[in-house]
């Protein structure tokens, strides 16, 4: 071959290694953007029919996409121009097309969206939605989505259920305090506990047995997007629940206290005719009440078994406390107005016994929460154990006062009341370990996507409480010589005993 043909196919060659390598990108721009590509829309009839594809050629790769409305963009957004007709191809997702709409050009830029991720589009409401949004038919719509900051995540997350309810507890049998008989006989006898014609005004039967309205809250919020780790706060406050009985305005003639003697049945006298004679006449007020408070709630950590579409079952694990208080006041005074007894006239004798009593448990709580859907109906199901320490408080205090007319006035005071005395006056604490169960059974209908109508049964137990009026002496014994001979009267004996709560609650439940 002649040197001169191998020279100019030498240079040849060179120049061609070169053109090529010029035309491949280099090391620095591997991640430049790539030039813009032009979008040609046909409007043949095939297209007209179905206006949602187009055709897309990329002028350095002989590249076609397809892009179409039916679709939402992943990490990208479509915004209308008049004056360009340009889509980056990088833009161009595969098995993303795009919506181009059927009468303007679209460029699709790589900028930042507001779109929400795949989490947040599972709680759609953490963005306030603005439009039709994607609707894949007709006219092109909008779609505008407004961050709400980390309140509105986590209120996006949060199930609220607000409740009003009627609960009732358990009861129990008091002790006849205060008495009557019909008609009046004999100062000495009436209202005795050992006469058959004895009536009891307040006592003698079950007490804190009656409803008493309250309210019922719960909020759960989850921790992740998919609702299988949350927080369950639930808490329950009734209305006081009590009994009563007061003379004042009442038609009774004969009001008395009764109690056992060392020896015998005996009465207090508080109001009365008298005899005859107008020995032993009285006009007197008593006041007796016994109340009971009840309120609880725990905090749970709730934890996702199994879910399917129909339902699912959540384990719950945390803290759980109770608290019952319970109060006893009988208080009474009476003046004298017989002329020929031993007691001046006009002396005033006032008594006024108080138990009182509080429970709080502190436990840990260990449940299953389980709900079922069908259709607008949902069922829930929650059962828990709650094993923990009941502390126990008892406290009791007598008072008496007895004024005798004068100039000045006779004035003394004691602790010692009728039933309340020196003998068993005085508080006292205990503690017990104690597994407390709960159970509630919701049923549920939706109205809407966020607002239920609910309606729950609940019952909660409560063991070895304290209760007031099983604190006192179950002889109503008392020994009232001065200073106290022979057998000690009132005693103190603790009593403890189970409580049972239960409530019908019937409300709304909000999901934000």
């Amino acid at each position: 071959m002649p040197t001169k043909r191998i020279y100019k196919s030498s240079l040849s060659a060179l120049i061609a290694s070169c053109l090529a390598f010029a035309a491949e990108p280099s090391l620095g721009q591997e991640n430049e953007a790539p030039e813009p590509v032009k979008v040609t829309k046909r409007n043949t009839a095939s297209l007209q029919k179905t206006p949602a594809k187009v055709s897309a050629s990329v002028e350095n790769k002989s590249e076609r996409v397809s892009v179409s409305k039916a679709a939402k963009p992943t990490g990208t957004r479509l915004k209308k121009s008049n004056d360009s007709s340009e889509v980056p191809a990088s833009s161009l997702v595969d098995n993303a097309p795009l919506r181009v709409p059927s009468d303007e050009p679209a460029v699709v830029n790589e900028e930042p969206s507001p779109m929400a991720s795949q989490e947040e589009w599972s709680y759609p409401s953490a963005y306030e939605s603005v439009g039709a949004g994607y609707s894949g038919q007709g006219a092109p719509s909008t779609q505008v989505y407004i961050d709400t900051g980390i309140l509105g995540s986590i209120l996006s997350r949060t199930k609220v259920r607000i409740e009003g309810a009627t609960f009732w507890g358990s009861g129990h049998t008091l002790q006849p305090l205060v008495t009557t008989r019909r008609p009046a006989n004999s100062t000495t006898t009436d209202g005795r506990l050992d006469q058959t014609d004895t009536i009891a005004l307040f006592g003698r039967s079950e007490v804190l047995d009656g409803t008493a309205p309250g309210v019922r809250i719960s909020a759960d919020l989850s921790l992740d997007a998919f609702n299988r780790q949350g927080i369950l706060f639930r808490m329950f406050q009734a209305s006081e629940i009590d009994n009563g009985y007061t003379n004042s305005g009442s038609t009774e003639a004969v009001v008395v206290r009764p109690f056992f003697d060392t020896a015998s049945q005996a009465t207090i006298v508080i109001n009365h005719p008298g005899n005859a004679d107008l020995t032993g006449r009285r006009r007197g007020t008593v006041n007796a009440s016994i109340t009971s408070d009840v309120a609880g709630g725990d905090l749970l950590l709730r934890t996702t078994l199994g879910r399917e579409r129909s339902g699912a079952i959540d384990f719950l694990m945390g803290y759980q406390h109770v608290r019952l208080d319970e109060s006893l006041l009988v208080s009474s005074s009476s003046t004298v107005l017989s002329t020929n007894e031993t007691i001046p006239v006009g002396t005033v004798s006032e008594l006024q016994d108080q138990f009182r009593t509080t429970n709080r448990f502190h436990g840990f709580a260990l449940g299953l929460d389980s709900t079922f859907r069908e259709g607008r109906w949902s069922f829930n199901s929650l059962f828990k154990l709650g094993m923990g320490n009941i502390e126990r408080e008892i406290d009791i205090n007598g008072f008496s006062r007895i004024t005798v007319p004068g100039a000045p006035a006779s004035v003394t005071e004691s602790t010692n009341g009728l039933l309340a005395r020196n003998t068993n006056n005085g508080s006292y604490r205990s503690d017990r370990f104690v597994v407390s169960p709960e159970v509630a059974l919701t049923l549920g209908y939706r109205f809407s996507r966020r607002l239920d109508a609910t309606l729950t049964y609940t019952y909660l137990g409560l063991p070895s409480v304290a209760r007031a009026g099983e604190q006192l002496d179950p002889n109503l014994a008392v020994n009232l010589s001065n200073p106290p001979t022979g057998a000690v009267a009132p005693r103190f004996a603790e009593v403890n005993s189970n409580y049972s709560l239960h409530s019908l609650s019937y409300g709304i439940q909000w999901r934000y």
